[in-house]
């Protein structure tokens, strides 16, 4: 399918509700549509018109909201950014997890940095910013977050536990970690066991998250990756030697 195909494909489903605008110079096809509208639009990108999900980019504006969930087709479609706006009142948005399940992680990390709620999601909370370690309230990448205040005073729920997992008869949990390695992320698993066999595994991810996002907001290119060689020196080194 080519971006004009696409184009009037969405013309033709969801006609005066999704508008799809083709950028031949940016190889890219946007399309926006209503909040209550982007899960189906997703997925039919998906689904029916064989694209994969590539990521959430989450912006906060001066009154709105604007989520842009990029699209990736086998050539000649290309790019597909389907835009959503809210009002910045409103944080409240569908999950569209239903029917993209990729974007599980995405719509997570979001609702911790930005304070986002998508509704229907199944599991949100305790992802980035861990209840037992983050002070409840804390979006580190709202305009309002000042990084200079020092969080060494951070109240952390203390009636945190960790989600029950167990569901298979006469097995039990076993936490494993944090483990806290060298220059790949730490991990906390939580395993769910019958004996020897592992019937299902929970990793709890990010225990070295510090904010580096809103460290590097309004830095030049070149400062950034100064700044981004100082805390990830040997993704820098195998950079240039690849």
């Amino acid at each position: 399918m080519t971006p004009s195909e696409l184009a009037q494909a969405v013309a033709r489903e969801w006609p005066g509700e999704a508008i799809a605008r083709v950028d031949a110079a940016a190889e890219t096809t946007e399309i926006r549509c209503d909040r209550s509208r982007a899960a189906e639009v997703c997925g039919r990108l998906v689904g029916a018109w064989a694209h994969s999900f590539a990521g959430l980019i989450v912006e906060e504006g001066d009154a709105e909201w604007q989520l842009r969930y990029a699209l990736y087709g086998e050539r000649p479609a290309g790019w597909v950014h389907v835009v959503v706006e809210t009002p910045l009142a409103e944080a409240t948005v569908p999950t569209i997890t239903s029917v993209v399940h990729a974007a599980d992680w995405h719509e997570r990390e979001a609702e911790d940095h930005f304070g986002l709620v998508f509704e229907g999601h199944p599991r949100l909370g305790d992802f980035v910013l861990h209840d037992d370690v983050w002070e409840e309230g804390v979006q580190p990448m709202r305009r309002r977050f000042r990084r200079r205040i020092t969080m060494a005073d951070r109240r952390p729920n203390l009636d945190w536990r960790p989600r029950r997992i167990v569901e298979a008869p006469g097995a039990f949990v076993m936490p494993l970690g944090p483990v806290f390695a060298g220059p790949t992320e730490a991990v906390h698993l939580q395993l769910e066991t019958v004996g020897e066999d592992v019937i299902r595994a929970f990793p709890r991810l990010f225990y070295k998250y510090r904010g580096v996002e809103k460290i590097a907001e309004g830095r030049t290119r070149e400062d950034g990756l100064l700044l981004a060689e100082r805390f990830a020196a040997t993704t820098a080194f195998a950079h240039p030697c690849g």
